[in-house]
C-alpha cells in the first residue's frame, strides 16, 4: 500500500495551512508518510513539525483577499491556472502520492485530475452547493447600495432574493471557464459550478452541522467537525500581569486582515477600560505599532487556543478558524467583516446569539463600546457560546478527517 499523502493548502492563509497540519499529525501517527507543498509564508511550519516539504508557488494572498473583498471568485485566468498546474504536476511526479489532500488551493482541482491522483478536499459547508442557509451579498456591494437608494430595506431584500439565484448561476459559469478549459483540453469531465472547485472524490466539511447546515449532501461528503490548531507554545510571561478583575478582550484579524482596520480598532480600544491582547498575524509588525497603550499586549503570533482561555470576548474579522477557536472555548465574539464569507460567518453567530456584528465603514467608538458592554454583560451570549462549545467537544475534527482519509486510501489500494 502506497502510504504517501501530499498535503496542498492555500499557502498564504494560516487557517488553511494549520487545518492540514493538524490532519497531517494524526496521519503520521497512523504510519502514513505525509508531505507538504506550498509557499514559504506559512507552509514552512510543516518543516518545523518534521514533515517533508516542497516549495511551490501559489497565488499572492493579497490578490486572493482583494478578489474576495470585491465579491469575485474569478481567481484564475486560463494562463494563471496553467502556470500553477505546470508547477504542480512535477511535484506529483516527484512525490508519487497515493492521494492528495487539498485545502482551498484552487488549481489542485484540475491538476489532480490531469495526474489521475485521487483527491480529498477539506473545506467549509458554506463553500458547497449543498449549504442550506442564504449567502447574501455584502451590505456595501454596489447592487445592494443601489437598491437601498431606490427602495426600502424590506423591498431590497425581496428583490435580491429573486435576483441572486439567476445571477449566481451566470456568474458561476464565468468563473469556472478557466478550469473547464484545462479539463476539456485533457479530455476530462468538466465542473458544473464554482463550488465544485472546493470538492474532491471525498470532501471533508470542517464544520458542525448546527453552525453550517446542509441539505442532501452526497455520500462522498462528510462532516468532520472544526479542525482547530493546537499549538505547543506557551503564552508570554506578561500574562501574569493581567488583572483578573478587569475584562480581557482579544483582537485578531487572522492572516488576511487589513492594517488600516487594526489601526482603527486599536485607536478606539485604547480609549476603553479593558485589557486588550492583540495578535497581528504577520499583517503588520508589532514593533511598528508605537506607542503601545498601557492596556495593550501585542504579539505577532500567539497560541490562539490558549489566548481564548483567558479572554472574555473576541473582536475579529469574521474568519471561520477564529470563530471556531473561540466557540470551542465558549467565548462570544464581536465581528467586523471585510468581505462576504466573513459576513456569512458573523451573520450566523448573530443568528445563534453567540456574537454581535458591526459595520467597519460606519463604526464609531460609542458603537464599539456599546457592543463590548453588551457582549460582556448580557448572559445569553456567553451561555450560547458555551452551548456550542459542548457540541464542538463531541467532535474530533483532525482525527475524524484522518480516519476518513485512511479509509479512502485503503479503498484506493483495493481498487
Amino acid at each position: 500500500m502506497n502510504k504517501r499523502i501530499l498535503m496542498m493548502p492555500l499557502g498564504g492563509f494560516l487557517a488553511h495551512v494549520t487545518r492540514l497540519l493538524e490532519i497531517g499529525k494524526v496521519l503520521r501517527d497512523k504510519g502514513f508518510e505525509v508531505i507538504f507543498a506550498g509557499p514559504q509564508r506559512y507552509v514552512d511550519k510543516a518543516k518545523e513539525l518534521g514533515f517533508e516539504k516542497h516549495d511551490l508557488v501559489d497565488l499572492n494572498p493579497d490578490y486572493v483577499s482583494a478578489c474576495i473583498r470585491e465579491t469575485t471568485l474569478y481567481f484564475h485566468s486560463v494562463k494563471s491556472l496553467n502556470d500553477l498546474i505546470s508547477f504542480e504536476l512535477p511535484i506529483y511526479e516527484k512525490v508519487k502520492p497515493a492521494l492528495i489532500v487539498n485545502d482551498s488551493r484552487f488549481s489542485v482541482r484540475v491538476s489532480a485530475k490531469i495526474a489521475r491522483i485521487p483527491l480529498v478536499s477539506v473545506t467549509n459547508a458554506s463553500w458547497t452547493k449543498f449549504y442550506k442557509l442564504k449567502r447574501p451579498l455584502p451590505e456595501d456591494h454596489p447592487y445592494v447600495r443601489a437598491l437601498h437608494y431606490l427602495f426600502s430595506e424590506d423591498k431590497t431584500k425581496k428583490i435580491l432574493s429573486g435576483l441572486i439565484p439567476p445571477l449566481t448561476k451566470i456568474y458561476s459559469a464565468v468563473c469556472i471557464r478557466p478550469y473547464n478549459y484545462h479539463l476539456r483540453k485533457y479530455g476530462l469531465k468538466r465542473i458544473s459550478a464554482v463550488e465544485d472547485i472546493w470538492s474532491g472524490e471525498r470532501t471533508l466539511l470542517a464544520d458542525i452541522p448546527e453552525y453550517a447546515p446542509t441539505d442532501n449532501i452526497p455520500q462522498s461528503f462528510h462532516y468532520v467537525g472544526p479542525i482547530i490548531w493546537e499549538s505547543k507554545e506557551s503564552l508570554p510571561l506578561w500574562v501574569e500581569r493581567l488583572e483578573g478583575s478587569k475584562p480581557t478582550l482579544y483582537l485578531t484579524l487572522g492572516s488576511s486582515g487589513e492594517a488600516s482596520l487594526f489601526e482603527k480598532i486599536m485607536k478606539m480600544l485604547a480609549a476603553l477600560p479593558y485589557q486588550v491582547i492583540v495578535t497581528t498575524g504577520g499583517i503588520i509588525k508589532p514593533e511598528s505599532l508605537n506607542p503601545v497603550p498601557g492596556n495593550f499586549y501585542i504579539e505577532e503570533y500567539l497560541p490562539g487556543d490558549k489566548v481564548m482561555e483567558i479572554s472574555d470576548a473576541v473582536i475579529f474579522h469574521g474568519g471561520n478558524g477564529t470563530a471556531y477557536q473561540a466557540l470551542a472555548k465558549g467565548v462570544p465574539l464581536i465581528g467586523i467583516p471585510t468581505h462576504f464569507e466573513q459576513e456569512w460567518n458573523i451573520e450566523r453567530l448573530v443568528e445563534m446569539k453567540a456574537g454581535i456584528k458591526l459595520n467597519l465603514k460606519t463604526l464609531t467608538l460609542p458603537q464599539l463600546a456599546q457592543a463590548i458592554e453588551k457582549i460582556l454583560t448580557v448572559k445569553e451570549y456567553k451561555e450560547n457560546a458555551l452551548r456550542i462549545a459542548k457540541i464542538i467537544k463531541g467532535h474530533q475534527g483532525a482525527k475524524r478527517a484522518a480516519d476518513l482519509i485512511e479509509e479512502f486510501a485503503q479503498q484506493i489500494t483495493v481498487i
